[in-house]
C-alpha cells in the first residue's frame, strides 16, 4: 500500500525555513515552495517513484511557476537535480522528520509477504510445526489479535525473499518479528527448535481441521495459564536446541510450608504428596521462632474449675499475705456498703 507520512515538525523543518532566504524570496515563498513540494510528494508516492519528480509532474503541480519553485526548493535543499534537459528530474529530500515516502521495494516485499501468508501449502505446515508459541521468545500468540506484541505473524528467516517452502517462516509474536526485521541478516538470532509438545489454540485447530492437516501425536491445548505467561527473554538459540519452546512460569514450590505454630512448637507432619524430603532439612529459622514461655500454663479444664496444684515454692508465692482491714480497706464504691 502507498502513502506519505509527514513528519510531526515539517512544518519547521530547516529545509522549509531556510525558503525565506533564498534567491527571489518573497513573503509568500515560503508556503509556495513548501506546498509545491508537498503536493510533487504525494505524487510520487501515488504512482511509486521513490521520491524521484519527473518535469511532468513539476510541470502539473507548479502551475506555470515550476521553473522558479524548482530553483528555490533546490536552493533550500528540499530537491535535488538530476541530468539535463527534457530528462533531468528531481529527488525529494531523504529525511523522515519531513516527509517518507515507501519505497517500491517496501511495497513489493509486502506484497509477496501477503501472499506466502495466504498460501495454506506454506502456512498450513508452519502452524502444525509450530504451534501457537513464538519461535523466539516462547510467548503464545494472539491470532485474533490485530493490535499488541503478542499479535500473531510470521517471520521470514529471510526478510525481503519469498518463501520457497515451510522451512522459511517460524511463527512469531509482532514484537520478535518487528525487531528482528529490522536487524542485518547475520545479527538475526537464531530461532529455538521447534516444540516437542506444541500448543494449539481454538483458531489454529480450527484452521487445521478445516485444511485437513491431521494433527501430531503430542500436542495440547492452549490453557488460560499459558496465556497469561510473560515471555522469557529472547536468547540467541541453535537448531541442536530441542528445548520445547513452551511459555514458561517460575516454578512453584510445591512442599507445605509450616504455619507460624507449627514453627513455634514442632515440626509440621509430612504428607504423603510431600514426600521423603520435603520438611526434613528445612528447620525454622531462628528470627522466625518465637521465644517460648517456660513457665507453665493452665489447660483450659483447669482455668474453668479450679487452679492448678502448686509446688511448694509456688505455695509460698501465692499464699495471700495477711493483712489488716485497715490496709485493703480504702474509698468505697457507692453502694457496696464499704465505708468511705
Amino acid at each position: 500500500m502507498s502513502w506519505l507520512r509527514a513528519g510531526d515538525n515539517g512544518a519547521t523543518h530547516p529545509a522549509v525555513m531556510a525558503l525565506v532566504a533564498v534567491r527571489g524570496a518573497e513573503p509568500s515563498t515560503l508556503n509556495e515552495v513548501a506546498g509545491f513540494v508537498l503536493r510533487c510528494a504525494m505524487q510520487s508516492a501515488g504512482h511509486r517513484t521513490d521520491g524521484r519528480i519527473d518535469l511532468g509532474t513539476a510541470t502539473l503541480m507548479g502551475n506555470g511557476r515550476h521553473d522558479v519553485l524548482l530553483t528555490q526548493a533546490e536552493e533550500a535543499g528540499l530537491l535535488t537535480r538530476h541530468g539535463r534537459g527534457k530528462s533531468q528530474w528531481w529527488q525529494l529530500i531523504n529525511d523522515p522528520d519531513f516527509l517518507h515516502i515507501r519505497s517500491r521495494a517496501e511495497q513489493d516485499w509486502e506484497r509477496e509477504r501477503k501472499r506466502d501468508i495466504a498460501n495454506p501449502d506454506l502456512v498450513g505446515p508452519v502452524k502444525l510445526r509450530d504451534g501457537d508459541g513464538c519461535r523466539y521468545c516462547g510467548v503464545v500468540v494472539n491470532w485474533a489479535q490485530r493490535r499488541g506484541n503478542r499479535r500473531g505473524t510470521y517471520h521470514h528467516l529471510d526478510p525481503g525473499t519469498p518463501a520457497k517452502s515451510p522451512d522459511d517462516l517460524v511463527v512469531a509474536c509482532f514484537k520478535c518479528n518487528s525487531e528482528i526485521s529490522d536487524l542485518p541478516r547475520p545479527k538475526q538470532p537464531t530461532p529455538a527448535a521447534p516444540p516437542r509438545v506444541p500448543l494449539y489454540g481454538e483458531a489454529t485447530l480450527d484452521y487445521l481441521r478445516s485444511k485437513n492437516f491431521p494433527l501430531p501425536e503430542t500436542w495440547r491445548p492452549v490453557t488460560q495459564a499459558d496465556t497469561a505467561a510473560r515471555p522469557h527473554t529472547r536468547r540467541p538459540a541453535t537448531q541442536a536446541d530441542n528445548a520445547p519452546t513452551e511459555p514458561t512460569t517460575a516454578p512453584r514450590d510445591t512442599a507445605r510450608r509450616a504455619t507460624p505454630t507449627e514453627h513455634r512448637d514442632h515440626a509440621p507432619s509430612a504428607t504423603p504428596e510431600d514426600g521423603d524430603h520435603a520438611l526434613s532439612a528445612t528447620p525454622a529459622p531462628a528470627w522466625a521462632v518465637a521465644p517460648r514461655d517456660t513457665a507453665r500454663r493452665a489447660t483450659p479444664t483447669e482455668h474453668r474449675d479450679h487452679a492448678p496444684s502448686a509446688t511448694p515454692e509456688e505455695e509460698f508465692l501465692l499464699a495471700p499475705a495477711e493483712t489488716s482491714r485497715n490496709e485493703v480497706s480504702g474509698p468505697g464504691r457507692v453502694g457496696s456498703g464499704r465505708a468511705g
